[in-house]
């Protein structure tokens, strides 16, 4: 069995965090998140992860997706990700996040009127 780790973005920088896991029948990416511009990128605010190329290179539907915590560097990309769903006419899959970062991707949802399941995880830790 192989099983790959495919990072868009988050190693070797700081932000931009979105890793894929795949395996033959499964693909679970972690996070979707945003790098700030530089201050010299004249109007650009943020980059995020070039979700359709990576979904026109590896075929694989996911039907989960994780979000790690409520940092821009890894939910920031959020609307992007729903923008390329709708674009494709594809149901969006289901959101784990930790209650903050859950409660920040609803409200994103909300705003972009985005029809998405979302469910607050439990965690160990203190935030």
């Amino acid at each position: 069995m192989s099983f790959k780790c495919i990072p868009l973005g988050g190693l070797g920088e700081v932000g931009m965090n979105c890793m894929f896991f795949q395996s033959e029948k499964t693909l679970l990416p972690v996070d979707c998140g945003v790098v700030f511009a530089h201050k010299n990128d004249f109007g650009i605010d943020a980059v995020c992860p070039d979700f359709e190329k990576f979904f026109q290179e590896n075929k694989q539907d996911c039907k989960t997706w994780i979000i790690t915590h409520a940092h821009e560097d890894h939910l920031g990309a959020f609307a992007s990700l729903m923008k390329y769903y709708k674009k494709k006419c594809l149901a969006p899959p289901k959101f784990l996040a930790p209650r903050m970062a859950a409660e920040i991707l609803r409200r994103r949802a909300q705003e972009g009127r985005w029809s998405v399941e979302i469910e607050t995880i439990q965690t160990n830790h203190w935030y």
